[in-house]
């Protein structure tokens, strides 16, 4: 209730009380006031004297050797981690959640459930409304091995007793602590960001192109006719033709990038020094075979307006194929972000543009800027994936044929596990994967 209480709707507060005591009132008038007091007793004791499946609870009572030190315990952290979340996440008092007291409504319960000394599996009943508009991979996960619960089911049966094995309770809550551990790393590094929260209203264009004459002018075009974008920027990597002419005469503004991979040449560097020129509080990084027509940049602005805590996300996209095939990959590319994060470049990035820009956080990498870059934004704050349908060339599919698709899989996947243990060498991986195909791409695409 109070992360839903503001000055505006003060004066409406008592209706809160009302709602809470008004499913006793049928109490008050079939028992008599004596009984009252003992379904509040009964309450009580099932909280103090009582403990089944609480993960941390359970792990406080064989540490403490006992229920009741165990619960008074939890009852402190409960007390203190209310409190501290009433002053970070209410909607008056942190710029990030001015429009958004579900967060907060979300931690509480969050909280309420790891702490309790007794957890049910219909108790995460209280957090799954939420998962639709916050979505969480831990508590996701919970929803899938609470079913361990049900061991207590079976032992019960042949032994009379109501309890469950050690197994039972790291089958359940393991691999959750470990994703809401990892989880928290990232949230502590989004509130020492200090992200602006800024409502966004205009937003800039980045378009990283070379030998791009064909497809340039609709591209610009395209992203000009949605009212929330004040300029197109295209960053020309050396073109050898038209390029630069036909995006200035469609209405962009055009910055020369030609320089070598060790001078901060590719896809990374034209799209940084794009980020730099950029004035919109948004910027969108679109390719140069995308389209991306009205209204999805406005509704990238709306979409952050509404939500402050966003740093921003992915727009989606589909291949103008209509191969089947196609559609399988499609379907793959909404699968990688949703599940695991991760937005390609073709998917149209967008993100706020003030947070990126001081601290130089977009890669200066000439291969795999895409998906260093989407993992570095998730330091800034969560991400969101509109499911657009941004429409993509499916030339080098075309060219390369579907067997790109487990090339580009295992590149991702090496540069992934390369990070792991230091700085990959983009440079060469961007020689090995263009040179590569150098004697089959037409001069167009690369």
């Amino acid at each position: 209730i109070p992360f839903l209480m503001n000055r505006e709707n003060l004066r409406y507060a008592w209706i809160a009380p009302a709602a809470a005591i008004l499913p006793y009132g049928l109490f008050l008038w079939v028992f008599a006031a004596e009984k009252i007091g003992g379904m509040f007793t009964g309450i009580l004791r099932f909280g103090d004297e009582f403990a089944f499946n609480g993960a941390i609870h359970g792990l406080l009572r064989v540490i403490l050797g006992g229920i009741a030190p165990a619960t008074l315990v939890c009852k402190i952290l409960l007390a203190f981690f209310l409190v501290s979340g009433l002053l970070y996440f209410h909607p008056t008092r942190n710029n990030r959640y001015r429009n958004d007291p579900v967060s907060g409504c979300f931690y509480v319960l969050g909280a309420v459930i790891l702490l309790a000394p007794t957890v049910h599996f219909w108790y995460l009943s209280w957090i799954i409304p939420f998962l639709v508009l916050r979505p969480s991979r831990p508590w996701i996960l919970l929803c899938l091995t609470i079913a361990g619960y049900f061991v207590a089911n079976g032992i019960y049966h042949h032994t009379g007793a109501w309890r469950l094995p050690v197994w039972a309770y790291i089958g359940q809550w393991l691999t959750f602590y470990v994703l809401l551990i990892w989880q928290g790393v990232y949230f502590l590094k989004q509130v020492r960001a200090h992200m602006d929260a800024a409502s966004p209203r205009t937003v800039s264009v980045v378009i990283p192109a070379r030998n791009e004459e064909q497809r340039i002018g609709h591209c610009i075009r395209t992203a000009l006719g949605d009212e929330s974008v004040m300029e197109v920027i295209v960053v020309d990597g050396g073109s050898s033709d038209r390029t630069g002419a036909l995006a200035f005469e469609a209405g962009a503004r055009v910055v020369d990038h030609c320089r070598s991979l060790e001078e901060g040449g590719g896809r990374g560097g034209q799209i940084r020094v794009g980020i730099e020129a950029a004035k919109g509080d948004l910027v969108a990084v679109v390719h140069a075979d995308t389209l991306v027509e009205r209204p999805i940049f406005t509704t990238m602005c709306c979409v952050l307006e509404n939500q402050p805590g966003l740093a921003g996300g992915a727009v989606g996209s589909v291949f103008e194929s209509r191969d089947r095939r196609l559609g399988l990959i499609n379907m793959a590319n909404d699968f990688r972000m949703v599940f695991l994060g991760i937005s390609f470049g073709d998917q149209v990035q967008f993100f706020r543009r003030r947070p990126v820009t001081s601290v130089h956080l977009f890669p200066n990498i000439p291969l795999m800027e895409d998906v260093e870059f989407g993992i570095r934004l998730h330091g800034l704050g969560p991400q969101v994936f509109l499911f657009g349908n941004a429409k993509v060339s499916a030339r080098r599919w075309e060219i390369r044929g579907l067997s790109n698709s487990v090339s580009v899989v295992g590149r991702v996947a090496s540069y992934l596990v390369k990070r792991l243990w230091g700085t990959p060498d983009t440079r060469a991986m961007y020689q090995s994967y263009y040179g590569k195909h150098t004697s089959r791409l037409t001069k167009e695409e690369k």
